[in-house]
């Protein structure tokens, strides 16, 4: 499709999903054939994608469960589809959560801070399933230049409600979110594109707030949450917590 972006693989490995941004789509890739699925193959000639609206970006896919998760690079929405073929081929829509109304209980989003709720810029799921994390830039554009002073946000959503349970204030612009489980407690990771100083910023989920902050000197363009997550585990380790 148009715009690819995020990339996410299903449980089993044979599937493969690839949100397109511009088209607002989520493409199906048969990892065998490396050819792309036709979801309503009598339709037209045109293949039949999984249809979001939107922008879908940045993805993940439950572990435990046949339900995928894509993050509205433009607008606070996350895409819930099911990633079992036979269920897509009747119905290959995915479900909205619009969360601008929960999220504007949560967060401080002043005129002075953009005055409205911008769209996510990273998304990690728990290892049980039960949390979504989410980036946004909050009351700011994901676009341009990283410099500037208006707070991100980190925040935590029950999966089961769909409902956001936590956020967490970071720098400018965030992007890029990994969370593991270490000796007990639940850290999320974000690398902030717009603060230096505080580049790779760890959360501790259970408590909702800042662990640490760790200096980075160069810009965060390009990181990846694999990446982050070893940072964490790296420094976990190296401070006994």
């Amino acid at each position: 499709g148009r715009g690819p972006t995020g990339v996410t693989v299903s449980e089993a490995g044979q599937t493969l999903f690839v949100s397109n941004t511009t088209e607002g789509t989520i493409s199906v890739i048969n990892t065998q054939t490396l050819g792309e699925v036709d979801l309503i193959p009598a339709s037209s000639s045109v293949i039949d994608r999984i249809y979001t609206g939107g922008a879908p970006a940045h993805m993940v896919m439950h572990p435990h469960k046949p339900i995928g998760y894509a993050a509205d690079l433009e607008q606070p929405i996350v895409y819930i589809f099911t990633t079992d073929l036979d269920e897509l081929r009747m119905t290959p829509r995915a479900t909205p959560l619009n969360l601008t109304d929960t999220l504007s209980l949560l967060l401080p989003l002043s005129p002075a801070l953009g005055g409205r709720m911008r769209g996510f810029t990273g998304i990690a799921i728990s290892e049980d399933g039960e949390e979504l994390f989410l980036t946004t830039p909050g009351g700011a554009t994901w676009r341009g230049t990283d410099e500037g002073l208006t707070p991100g946000f980190l925040i935590r959503i029950n999966t089961e409600h769909g409902y956001p349970e936590m956020a967490v204030t970071l720098g400018h612009k965030p992007f890029g979110v990994a969370v593991v489980d270490v000796d007990g407690a639940r850290r999320a990771a974000v690398a902030v594109r717009g603060s230096e100083t505080t580049g790779f910023t760890v959360v501790d989920s259970d408590f909702g707030r800042i662990d640490r902050s760790l200096t980075q000197a160069t810009n965060l363009r390009g990181y990846e949450p694999s990446v982050i997550s070893s940072m964490v585990n790296i420094n976990s380790a190296g401070t006994g917590a």
